[in-house]
């Protein structure tokens, strides 16, 4: 009878442990893209405002790769840090639609650089 109750307390604390990574799992991937699906997304929530600046961010192995990505979308590698590109777009391109393309002909995904701000 202890090793039965032994054994229920471990599924259930197993159980509660899986729960508890699916969670963090899911919050984790929700903050560094924005929605659960990954897709991009614009909000206002409370106080604060999403801004586009013209940049754009993506993840590459190394600086050689971001260069030959800025090379493909025709911007211009802004800055590299660890594995993270930002990238500048003129101003007077269609981000959004930069991206769609890109992602169309099948180039390495970038996503847009929003800034939080108060307002």
């Amino acid at each position: 009878m202890h090793n039965k109750k032994y054994m229920v307390i471990m599924l259930i604390t197993a159980a509660l442990i899986i729960a508890a990574a699916v969670v963090f799992f899911t919050i984790s991937r929700k903050a560094r893209t924005g929605t659960m699906d990954g897709q991009i997304m614009d909000t206002h929530q409370g106080d604060i405002q999403s801004i586009t600046n013209g940049e754009l961010i993506g993840v590459f192995a190394d600086k050689e790769e971001a260069e030959a990505t800025a090379k493909l979308y025709n911007i211009r590698l802004k800055s590299f840090d660890g594995r993270v590109a930002v990238f500048e777009a003129d101003t007077s391109a269609d981000i959004q639609k930069l991206i769609e393309d890109g992602k169309a002909k099948g180039w390495p995904e970038l996503s847009i650089n929003y800034r939080r701000e108060l307002y």
